[in-house]
């Protein structure tokens, strides 16, 4: 592990700058293309610090639908176990697994739910809940 600055530290600070660079840049082209960078490392940073605790819950969540299924031990074959489980998903869903209320909701539950952390990660101000 590195010492400070950290990863996600060294992207802040970049999108910091980037950002304040395209609020500065007298060309609006290239003020948008700063700001798109920007927003791209945000996402990268937010995906760095959050995607763990992301994957877990979203494994859990198809453990409660699908059944228990042990969690592999890295990211990368988290993310490859979660395709895989969210194919099989879609798959009882066309079958009418989850055509009836109590099952529906759970299924609803985990879609909401799947969404809005995705959107924590892509655009956190759109994940808030409305008051």
């Amino acid at each position: 592990m590195q010492d400070r600055p950290t990863a996600p530290e060294l992207l802040e600070a970049i999108e910091e700058f980037l950002r304040e660079r395209s609020k500065n840049e007298p060309d609006r082209f290239f003020g948008f293309q700063f700001l798109v960078a920007a927003n791209s490392l945000g996402i990268l940073r937010r995906e760095w610090e959050l995607e763990e605790g992301i994957l877990r819950n979203e494994w859990d969540r198809l453990d409660a639908l699908l059944g228990a299924d042990p969690r592999p031990h890295t990211a990368s074959e988290t993310r490859r176990g979660l395709l895989a489980r969210t194919d099989r998903l879609c798959d009882d869903i066309r079958a009418g697994h989850f055509d009836e209320p109590p099952a529906e909701a759970a299924l609803l539950e985990h879609l909401i739910a799947t969404s809005r952390e995705k959107l924590v990660i892509t655009s956190p101000q759109q994940a808030e809940e409305p008051a």
